[in-house]
């Protein structure tokens, strides 16, 4: 889920940027950094609306979701239309994606560490200045975006995308909100793709609760439990 998911995965429509008038380098990306990190230490949760664009040489896709976050109780998305539609409901201890129009519900329990961890990625990965390798960090300006604040920084970061394939470099842009520390609108570039990611009606939540991530298959869906149970109606 990166980008959720990065990972999750997880910025608003693309809007003019007016710069304020305060330069890169009247600011030291490290204190910019660390700034960011104790405002996004704050944040408890927070509800968006999020548009992905994925664009090669040969083709552009764009997806939206709403994405519903607590650093507490866990993540809920909702995507997709018609019989793709479905919604992704994770306490951190297990990952329900539910299918409505198909009546199937996938099911997967966090019986190990590396899964549990995985389930956290939303959280842990929300906000990609946190993956840049901080020697390459740049801050390019302290900018306007949408009437907020936010922090303009470029960077890399190393990936792999398959288990044992080769390493991927990623040039990334993110504008990151001063007050909140979180993302607005990010951009990344790796060989000849690029994805844009843009965070639209941004609101933090302080009222989250677990019942929000609590799913209770509804009567007669098909529910399938990921790894090795078989299905089975509820």
């Amino acid at each position: 889920m990166k980008g959720i998911l990065s990972t999750f995965a997880i910025v608003m429509a693309v809007c003019t940027l007016a710069n304020t008038g305060t330069s890169s380098a009247e600011k030291d990306p490290r204190v910019a950094l660390t700034e960011i990190r104790k405002a996004y230490e704050k944040v408890v949760g927070l509800q968006a609306e999020i548009e992905t664009k994925h664009e090669t040489a040969d083709e552009e896709v764009v997806l939206t979701r709403s994405l519903l976050l607590s650093k507490q109780y866990g993540w809920k998305i909702t995507e997709g239309i018609g019989k793709l539609r479905r919604e992704i409901i994770n306490d951190f201890s297990i990952n329900y994606v539910y299918y409505p129009e198909q009546r199937r519900v996938l099911k997967l329990v966090a019986r190990t560490p590396e899964v549990a961890a995985e389930f956290k990625k939303p959280v842990a990965e929300l906000n990609p200045l946190f993956a840049l390798d901080e020697r390459s960090l740049r801050l390019k300006g302290v900018e306007e975006l949408a009437g907020e604040k936010v922090y303009h920084f470029e960077g890399t970061t190393t990936t792999q995308f398959l288990q044992g394939g080769k390493p991927v470099t990623i040039r990334i842009e993110a504008w990151v909100g001063a007050e909140d520390g979180l993302p607005r609108k990010t951009i990344e570039r790796w060989e000849d793709r690029t994805g844009t990611t843009i965070y639209k009606n941004l609101r933090l939540r302080d009222d989250i609760t677990s019942a929000d991530f609590q799913f209770q298959p509804p009567q007669g869906v098909t529910v399938v439990e990921l790894g090795g149970a078989e299905d089975r109606k509820e």
